[in-house]
């Protein structure tokens, strides 16, 4: 299945489950934060969205 900005939601509501995830986050000092938090499919989607955000697999 190919994932695109389309079906991304379909796919993570269908595939995903709510899970502990590792991501840092560019700060507005431009610092960069690393977090490890409890992420649901609603929060994950947002996320995706947030260009200061990197997602750490």
């Amino acid at each position: 299945m190919y994932i695109n900005e389309e079906n991304i939601d379909a796919f993570v509501d269908s595939y995903r489950q709510t899970r502990r995830i590792k991501f840092t986050r560019k700060k507005q000092d431009n610092s960069i934060e690393e977090q490890d938090k409890l992420i649901d499919n609603a929060a994950f989607l947002e996320m995706l969205k947030d260009s200061t955000i990197h997602l750490i697999f």
